[in-house]
């Protein structure tokens, strides 16, 4: 068995506590939660990286799975672990001692294998697979489209999410491991697929979604119609986005929120519309508060139907039809269903975020299978693709996901790729043991949950800087002490002596 991981969460002899189970990186949680309780923060750090070489970065943005699953809910609050690696890796670039740990990981990368590997973006899927696999001893090179790399985390997430300094620190980190990344390289354009696989053992294919889905309907090319990606991006380039005062966001996940909150910062009134209702959104809820706070309206239970032009083909409006909730359909979601209504709303703005998909002509070209979605077809377990040196990772294989859903993808095919390359099991290597107690509260400890520091709502206004400025110490060690220590596992003699 290569994962142990139950997707129900009832096999517990399969993992050792709910919140890594349900982490898609299968980060350690308990283990990282106790180290910073004895204060062993050097450690604690080392403790993130095993399983996440982002760990700044994720703690900042990620869904936080793994709180959904934390059992101290079933007292009062889930455990902030998201917030918690965040403290950690924060706290060991302030202080100086993430460096003494990146500089072991560098002293003790496995010998060179000579094996040479090719990975196809450098987004969160791409960095993490180069991670593993150049501490591996593997020659691994990026080739990336952009003149910088991060991908999604780089052009798709707004600064006051995720600070670049933050970002690039943590980059940087990957390149000092020995990976060389290639920049304004495009597959099919500036190398082509042939080339990739016959100089290098291993093609990773780790594109990412970024090309934005079309609703299709009238109006989609008028004079300020945008896409939530390119708008993200363009913003995220320094550009001073050609948008009016009235701009009208379509969508509800992340893209949507994060497109009509950078819209706001330029001064925009916002409206977002959603075809469903406020609880079926998946954007991440947090996002949705900040949001609404920040002044932004929502819509729900509408839909477009077309998009108005004025006599010069410039957006003046837009038709919506009403929806109603229907019967609940696979996503266990009320499906919504026209009610035969429609009204229109002024906007002179609109920016359609309904979905992203796979860009990625050269794939097909090349001959690798896809699906019919676009996404490319690749084992679920060794994630190759029809090509047996060819692999495929992160949202290229799944679609649209989360960071670090893809790169717990990443992660596992580097495993995988290894051990294909060198024909035995090497990754536990790359990883030591910590000294930690396992001594369980025997009653909840730590108090009711804590929460990080805010910017304040008059600070936001026309900026971009960051707004969750996380915990302080006291807080964070209050917080890591609410842990149950579910992953220990305690057996209780009931026989009378």
């Amino acid at each position: 068995m290569i994962e142990k991981k139950c997707e129900a969460g009832v096999c517990q002899e399969l993992f050792s506590a709910l919140c890594e189970n349900s982490c898609p990186l299968h980060m350690n949680i308990p283990r990282y939660l106790q180290l910073l309780k004895e204060d062993k923060l050097q450690d604690a750090f080392e403790s993130t990286l095993r399983d996440n070489p982002l760990p700044s970065s994720i703690g900042r943005i990620c869904h936080f799975h793994c709180q959904m699953k934390c059992r101290r809910e079933a007292i009062d609050a889930s455990v902030s672990q998201g917030d918690i690696h965040r403290y950690i890796s924060d706290t060991a670039y302030i202080e100086g001692f993430a460096k003494k740990v990146y500089e072991r990981l560098i002293r003790e990368k496995l010998p060179q294998t000579h094996k040479r590997i090719a990975i196809v973006g450098s987004g969160p899927a791409g960095l993490t697979a180069a991670y593993y696999l150049v501490r591996l001893g593997h020659d691994v090179t990026i080739f990336e489209s952009e003149s910088e790399a991060g991908g999604i985390l780089r052009w798709g997430i707004p600064k006051y999410r995720l600070p670049l300094d933050v970002f690039d620190h943590e980059v940087n980190f990957i390149k000092d491991l020995g990976v060389n990344i290639v920049f304004n390289t495009k597959i099919g354009r500036d190398i082509s697929m042939e080339e990739l696989e016959r100089d290098y053992n291993i093609v990773i294919l780790a594109l990412g979604a970024h090309k934005d889905m079309s609703l299709g309907i009238n109006g989609s090319e008028l004079e300020g119609v945008l896409s939530g990606m390119e708008f993200l991006k363009d913003v995220a380039k320094g550009k001073v986005p050609e948008m009016g005062k009235h701009v009208v966001v379509v969508g509800a996940g992340n893209v949507a929120i994060d497109a009509a909150r950078t819209a706001q910062r330029f001064g925009a009134e916002v409206t977002v519309v959603y075809r469903r209702m406020k609880p079926d959104m998946p954007a991440n809820k947090d996002e949705i508060k900040g949001a609404e706070m920040e002044g932004v309206n929502f819509l729900f239970l509408s839909t477009p139907k077309e998009i108005l032009a004025d006599t010069n083909d410039k957006v003046r409006g837009i038709e919506l039809m009403k929806m109603a909730c229907g019967e609940i359909d696979l996503s266990n979601r009320r499906k919504p269903v026209p009610t035969g209504e429609s009204f229109i709303l002024p906007c002179d703005t609109v920016i359609m975020a309904v979905g992203e998909e796979v860009e990625a002509s050269f794939v097909k070209e090349f001959g690798i299978k896809t699906v019919s979605n676009g996404n490319i077809d690749a084992d679920h377990f060794t994630f190759m693709t029809n090509h047996p040196r060819i692999y495929a990772v992160g949202d290229a294989v799944t679609g649209p996901a989360t960071a670090a859903e893809a790169m717990g993808i990443a992660k596992k095919a580097a495993e995988i790729i290894d051990w294909k390359l060198m024909n035995k099991r090497r990754f536990h290597k790359l990883f030591r043991g910590f000294d930690y107690s396992d001594e369980v509260p025997l009653k909840p400890e730590g108090g009711n949950r804590h929460y990080t520091i805010k910017r304040p709502l008059e600070e936001r206004v026309g900026n971009f800087k960051e707004i969750n400025l996380g915990y302080t110490k006291e807080q964070a060690y209050a917080e890591a002490s609410r842990c149950l220590r579910c992953d220990v596992r305690v057996t209780v003699n009931t026989e009378e002596e």
